[in-house]
């Protein structure tokens, strides 16, 4: 589940985004969420809830991320080592910043018998 789902500036600051230009999203994951296939997969349903936007990038917490286009080719990586595929990036910042609620998620082995 996404929360927060706000415009806001680099300061952190609410605004409504600049329509002349094109900015990003950012979803940051859920504590327990990695993985580039988790990744991919949420900024697909991004993209899919979200038909004004053109460009998302998703955080895991440990602070690796990956960027996409709509078209779900990358345009950004915390691999600095990476080949991207040239295309079309943002012309302006962040628009929406979300993160995904943590649930608790129980682990196998703390259930108990009666």
């Amino acid at each position: 589940m996404i929360t927060d789902a706000r415009p806001v500036n680099r300061l952190g600051q609410f605004q409504q985004p600049d329509p002349s230009k094109v900015g990003y999203d950012m979803i940051h994951l859920a504590d327990h969420e990695w993985g580039n296939a988790l990744m991919e997969e949420i900024a697909m349903q991004w993209f899919a809830d979200h038909p004004d936007c053109q460009f998302v990038e998703v955080r895991e917490h440990a602070g690796w991320f990956l960027c996409w286009r709509r078209d779900m080719s990358v345009w950004g990586t915390a691999n600095d080592m990476a080949n991207v595929k040239p295309g079309s990036l943002p012309t302006a910042g962040i628009n929406r910043v979300c993160r995904r609620e943590t649930g608790v998620v129980q682990d196998y082995r703390e259930r108990r018998t009666a």
